[in-house]
């Protein structure tokens, strides 16, 4: 969904359609591992363990951008910013935020940590990150809560149980995890708040 529309990504092509099927524009993006993520206004289209990706809305390409470093993971929030998470030689993982204009607002690196699946928070002010790292052999899944007004982390929550998968910020402020074995829910400071088996 796209604001009311039908956004469809295929292997060649990224169509916008209306809620009767009729056809609204399309655009080649020319990626060999296509994702798209969507708002209401926008959508995002990265090209995964590539280099590129691309901001559009219902009728037209705003940005497209090149990176030096390999895409791991990209998301859109509901205003309009972007964050895309690369691989580095000297890190396991780079985070970069952009605004809405595209412009760079924010960076984070990990030498410990890949990154699998962000979320924003409310008003975009920061967002939370699921990672994981390894080590003496058991992979170990964590949250890392980034506010985008400052260079030190909120907060970090491992989970020495669980293979984090996937991250949703809710409209509360709570993080849900949704694991291999479980769904974990902390608060907006780290603390447990559910666990769903």
């Amino acid at each position: 969904p796209m604001g009311g529309l039908l956004a469809v990504l295929t292997d060649q092509k990224f169509a916008i359609y209306s809620d009767s099927g009729k056809w609204i524009g399309s655009d080649a993006h020319g990626y060999a591992n296509p994702v798209a993520k969507t708002t209401s206004k926008r959508a995002l289209i990265y090209d995964r363990s590539g280099y590129k990706f691309k901001v559009l809305d219902k009728s037209d390409v705003l940005y497209t951008k090149t990176l030096t470093d390999k895409i791991v993971f990209a998301d859109i929030s509901s205003e309009g910013y972007v964050a895309v998470a690369t691989q580095q030689s000297r890190y396991y993982a780079s985070l970069t935020v952009y605004n809405p204009k595209l412009q760079e607002i924010y960076t984070w690196s990990s030498a410990s940590t890949h990154i699998v699946g962000i979320d924003f928070y409310k008003n975009s002010k920061g967002c939370a990150v699921l990672g994981y790292s390894a080590s003496g052999g058991t992979l170990t899944s964590s949250v890392i809560s980034l506010d985008f007004s400052s260079e030190d982390i909120k907060f970090e929550k491992k989970f020495d149980d669980l293979l984090g998968v996937s991250i949703a910020v809710k409209n509360s402020g709570n993080i849900a995890v949704v694991g291999d074995s479980a769904m974990k829910v902390i608060d907006s400071k780290g603390n447990d708040v559910g666990e769903y088996e």
